[in-house]
């Protein structure tokens, strides 16, 4: 994750902040923090690791790898990391590819994929099909215009949405990119992967607390543009990447400490 914009234009804010991990392990660049929660003694007036799937109390993203942290002060040994800490930053996350689902109905056409518990709230979601390699639908690309309960995502409608799609099988993975500005919306937000570096988009979010303000998709034939249904609906790129632009409304700026 790295700092795309502020909201208000502002240059990023930079400060280094003492860090606490418990068991000393450190952090990575472009990772996610919090303020300490106030009932973790060890932690007092030190930065950690967010939640990836609740986002409280979110303070920066650093900007450095440190390879230790505080874990019990009484040693009297300080970690410190830098970190990026604007109130109205803007972060772009890559979208992390090892939480692929995959689709246990074969479909002839592409346009429907089906799994046993995506999250409510699909509609206008994006999917793509990640593998494997050599499988007949990666690549495939479509925004979601209905669902059948949590069971199933089907294409938009439209013949302009669906000329390169491919035929899906029981073998097929898929990412899906819940839709931007859902945040807040029950099963609708989005989750960071474990070590809050990239975004999830994993099947069935548990919604924490991110606002994602647009996709985007890059590779050799769409060079990081937002994701539009009338230039990437029903494409298929098997060399594709995504990304999110992830702002944090559950800040310990606007709201204290959780």
């Amino acid at each position: 994750m790295r700092f795309h914009y502020d909201l208000t234009q502002a240059s990023p804010v930079i400060r280094e902040m003492p860090l606490y991990v418990a068991g000393s392990a450190g952090v990575v660049a472009g990772q996610a923090l919090a303020i300490v929660e106030d009932d973790d003694a060890e932690g007092n007036g030190c930065v950690w690791p967010m939640v990836a799937t609740t986002a409280a109390d979110f303070i920066g993203v650093t900007t450095e790898a440190v390879d230790d942290g505080t874990s019990v002060q009484a040693t009297g040994v300080s970690f410190y990391t830098k970190i990026i800490m604007n109130p109205l930053g803007v972060y772009m996350a890559e979208v992390d590819e090892t939480n692929a689902f995959t689709n246990t109905v074969a479909n002839a056409t592409g346009e429907v994929i089906t799994h046993a518990a995506f999250s409510a709230n699909n509609i206008g979601a994006w999917t793509f099909c990640n593998g494997p390699a050599g499988n007949s639908a990666d690549g495939n690309i479509f925004k979601v215009g209905a669902v059948t309960g949590t069971t199933a995502l089907t294409n938009a409608t439209g013949t302009a949405y669906d000329d390169e799609l491919k035929a899906s099988t029981t073998a097929s993975t898929y990412l899906l990119l819940p839709s931007a500005l859902g945040g807040g919306i029950a099963g609708g937000s989005h989750d960071l992967n474990t070590a809050c570096t990239k975004m999830s988009c994993a099947e069935a979010p548990t919604g924490a607390d991110i606002l994602v303000l647009e996709h985007y998709i890059n590779s050799k034939r769409f060079p990081l543009e937002p994701l539009r249904i009338e230039n990437h609906g029903g494409k298929n790129d098997i060399s594709a990447k995504f990304y999110s632009d992830c702002f944090f409304p559950e800040s310990a700026y606007f709201f204290g400490l959780d």
